[in-house]
């Protein structure tokens, strides 16, 4: 997490530590989906680094409003992302064929509108390829939220919840697994989104997809709150990545829910607002500036 806020490769994607950090000898099926998940989380610094050196570059200007969704009141939030899942990723099946037809991409030289179209051409689908890899791990995930040998899915007991349902998870560590699995997807999509041109209709798609995992996130929120600290520790990123592509109820209520936990946690210098959820969001995405950490630590060092 630190290494994407800052926008540095993270070290475990590295030759030398990724055999030693991703090995999955020994661990259950379930664990090793969650070290394939960490395994691609880990690749997504290295991701917004680039991005952000392409934005450092004169570039056809994209639109300040291209990344980011307007919410359809009419929304049904009832959505059931399970049901309308296929069978190769969580919700809209973009095969490496879906980006055939987007001749700016596959001719950048000649179709592009962009001035540095190749470098954003390759970006573009080394984020494809991630996400491949991630729809591929999704099948595996998608079956065991469909079958029920991870969760069950039951009416909401909060008076305050404006998701009618809530996911129960046999375990927190799936819990985690499944919220990050989730913002992955969304950082990706977003990212994707940047690097499309205005108007270009896939930005729908993409925007659509992120309202629909966005949903399935707010399902969590019961069962983090009752396996709370450890098992809200996702909620920093999920429902922060979450809240930019829900109705404005429901980002509400996630703002309020955000702070509660911060409140049990007895966090009283801090507090989510608005601005500082939607800076956060952007941060995560790559958006910006990078924050620096080791800065931060220095400085409380010293003092």
């Amino acid at each position: 997490m630190t290494s994407i806020y800052e926008r540095k490769p993270c070290f475990l994607a590295s030759p030398e530590w990724r055999y030693i950090a991703f090995d999955k000898t020994g661990l259950s099926f379930e664990d090793s989906l969650n070290t394939d998940l960490v395994k691609l989380m880990a690749e997504l610094p290295a991701i917004l680094r680039e991005l952000q050196e392409l934005n450092n570059e004169p570039t056809f200007p994209s639109g300040s409003d291209a990344g980011h969704c307007n919410i359809d009141p009419n929304l049904d939030v009832n959505l059931n992302f399970v049901d309308t899942a296929s069978d190769s990723c969580p919700s809209l099946d973009f095969s490496p064929h879906s980006f055939e037809n987007l001749d700016y991409l596959n001719d950048p030289v000649d179709a592009s509108p962009f001035a540095n179209s190749l470098d954003r051409s390759v970006l573009f689908h080394q984020v494809q390829g991630l996400k491949d890899a991630l729809y591929k791990l999704g099948s595996h995930m998608n079956e065991r939220l469909a079958n029920g040998s991870t969760a069950i899915e039951l009416p909401s007991i909060e008076a305050n919840n404006p998701i009618p349902t809530s996911y129960h998870f046999t375990s927190w560590r799936d819990m985690t697994g499944y919220s990050c699995f989730w913002s992955l997807l969304i950082l990706l999509n977003k990212v994707m989104i940047r690097l499309l041109p205005p108007f270009e209709p896939l930005i729908y798609e993409l925007q659509s997809e992120c309202r629909a995992v966005a949903f399935e996130i707010c399902k969590t929120w019961e069962n983090a709150w009752s396996s709370k600290p450890i098992g809200a520790l996702h909620a920093g990123l999920s429902f922060v990545v979450a809240h930019g592509y829900c109705a404005p109820d429901v980002q509400k209520w996630i703002l309020s829910s955000l702070n509660a936990l911060l409140d049990y946690q007895g966090v009283d210098s801090f507090r989510w607002s608005e601005g500082i959820i939607t800076m956060m969001s952007e941060k995560l995405a790559g958006e910006g500036p990078g924050l620096n950490f080791s800065h931060t630590h220095a400085v409380k060092q010293a003092s």
